[in-house]
């Protein structure tokens, strides 16, 4: 009897747990949403001119600023103002990771469903050149692609696409082997369906999860790479294209002397816009393991 008395108490005391954790889950979702969506849209300003010339205005009567009303980020040491930098920073490092997560995506999806229909010819020729990519130090081939391409953010999307597909290939390639396995898929080849059929009715509809969570988890790797890339020199070019891992740079030597700023607000948003992707990445991750 006590046991059957306490025994509703403890499932509504479960259940507000569970409540509440969901709804810290939702919240952090939403703020996700909101925090790149505010990353994107300064992308988008800078890509229309926002902050075009302001960032690479030199006045060493305004140098070392502090922030305040006038320069909300403060200025650097040659008097630029931080924000507007940042701008131009996130235009950068955004415009970089989309281009090469549509890269690698579509690399990835392209290779792995190929060398699924094709394992006598493609299949061995990918895995290949997978290997080849994997066993070659990353900093080599990124030198290697600059030497050869143009330092820009076109350049430096394709060079970090086409190097970061690998990891997507693998788990398309396992998820198509798997729905291609599958008795519908099966029945569907018995009756005369083609390839495309196959592909636009089945492989598709299933793969889009797959697809969305290899797109985010590229992006933020590739402003990860893109920011050290550019912190070590080998980004694009510094003279025509700021972005957080040359404030970085610039600004390392000054956070010695008490500059803290333009160090602090370029590594705020490099790590904010990460931690925000990644959180959205795990959350549709989730969502697709619970669905299947």
């Amino acid at each position: 009897m006590v046991q059957e008395r306490w025994l509703p108490r403890c499932t509504s005391r479960k259940d507000a747990q569970l409540k509440e954790s969901s709804f810290k889950t939702s919240t952090q979702q939403k703020l996700a949403v909101a925090i790149v969506f505010v990353f994107i849209s300064l992308a988008i300003a800078a890509h229309l001119g926002l902050g075009t010339s302001a960032h690479q205005k030199v006045d060493f009567s305004k140098a070392r600023l502090v922030p305040s009303a006038i320069h909300w980020l403060g200025t650097d040491q040659l008097g630029r103002d931080v924000f507007h930098r940042i701008i131009q920073a996130t235009k950068s490092s955004v415009t970089v990771a989309f281009i090469a997560a549509a890269l690698a995506t579509t690399l990835s999806l392209l290779f792995g469903i190929w060398s699924n229909f094709d394992k006598k010819g493609f299949s061995p020729f990918v895995t290949i050149l997978e290997s080849l990519i994997v066993n070659t130090p990353f900093v080599l081939l990124v030198v290697a692609l600059k030497e050869v391409m143009p330092q820009n953010h076109l350049s430096m999307g394709l060079a970090l696409g086409s190097l970061t597909w690998m990891t997507g290939f693998r788990w398309i390639h396992s998820a198509t082997h798997k729905i291609l396995q599958t008795q519908y898929v099966e029945a569907a080849q018995f009756m005369g369906a083609n390839r495309m059929r196959i592909f636009s009715k089945h492989l598709m509809p299933n793969l889009i999860p797959i697809v969305f969570i290899q797109f985010g988890i590229t992006f933020a790797l590739a402003i990860k790479y893109e920011a050290v890339l550019s912190f070590l020199g080998l980004g694009p070019d510094p003279g025509s294209f700021v972005s957080w891992g040359t404030m970085l740079q610039d600004g390392r030597h000054e956070i010695l002397a008490g500059i803290w700023w333009p160090t602090v607000s370029s590594g705020a948003c490099l790590t904010l816009i990460v931690l925000c992707v990644y959180t959205l990445v795990d959350a549709a991750r989730k969502k697709t393991n619970s669905q299947l």
